[in-house]
């Protein structure tokens, strides 16, 4: 208008003032530009650290729990371990006693039958005196109970169901009766399964007024006197010393 008018100096500052008031507005897009752009880039680099440390954080769980899992397994191995050799050495254990046991019944009766001879001179089997028990004992054997322990006599290694087939009882009616019996004989063992071996034991040396007496034995090339020798603090004794 000014410059249609022939006032160039007014039109010249019209346009300056329009250029800077252009370039005023162009100037705060740009800063908000910059602005978002930077804002845009703060947030996507805290994104990428959130999720860096989201990512440390879940490893680190991860890696605790597979410790924890491994130290559980080691722990429960170890433990297995424990438990299978403390069985062997209890099952060695075991079979060593057996073995001594059941030599040193094989011993007496071999022993016991040179001293029973019949009048033709042949030697006698030896049988339990239930006179003799019965009198250490101090009160009568039930006929349940005299059957048992002649099974027992007869074959040492029987089982409680071979037992309860042969004297007609039930398995509970014979297992009743032979915990009955090692109180009342005062059995003891390294291993529940040497007791029936460790009555019968008893029960020979009562009938031959052996009980209480060191028996030798022989184990390969080792001689002993004691079962103590073989089995050093698993054969106990009752109160009045007597096995």
């Amino acid at each position: 208008v000014h410059e249609n008018q022939g006032g160039y100096r007014e039109a010249l500052n019209s346009y300056k003032r329009w250029k800077t008031t252009l370039d005023t507005i162009y100037s705060e897009k740009n800063t908000r530009a910059v602005f978002e752009s930077e804002a845009r880039y703060a947030a996507e680099k805290q994104k990428i650290l959130d999720q860096m440390t989201f990512d440390k954080d879940i490893a680190e769980q991860k890696l605790k729990s597979q410790t924890k899992l491994y130290l559980l397994l080691g722990a429960f191995a170890s433990l297995v371990a424990i438990f299978v050799v403390v069985l062997w050495i209890r099952q060695n254990s075991s079979e060593k006693e057996k073995t001594v046991l059941l030599h040193q019944i094989e011993l007496i009766k071999e022993r016991a039958a040179t001293q029973f001879i019949s009048v033709e001179g042949r030697r006698k089997g030896m049988k339990l005196d239930k006179g003799k028990l019965e009198t250490h004992l101090g009160t009568a054997l039930g006929e349940s109970s005299w059957n048992i322990l002649t099974a027992i006599y007869e074959k040492p290694t029987i089982s409680n169901r071979e037992i309860a087939q042969q004297v007609f009882l039930s398995l509970e009616g014979v297992s009743s009766s032979l915990r009955r019996m090692y109180r009342s004989f005062e059995v003891t063992s390294g291993s529940s399964k040497n007791l029936k071996v460790a009555l019968v034991t008893k029960a020979i040396k009562i009938s031959l007024g052996e009980l209480g007496k060191d028996v030798p034995l022989r184990i390969g090339n080792h001689k002993v006197n004691r079962l103590e020798e073989l089995l050093p603090g698993r054969w106990k004794k009752s109160e009045t010393g007597k096995i």
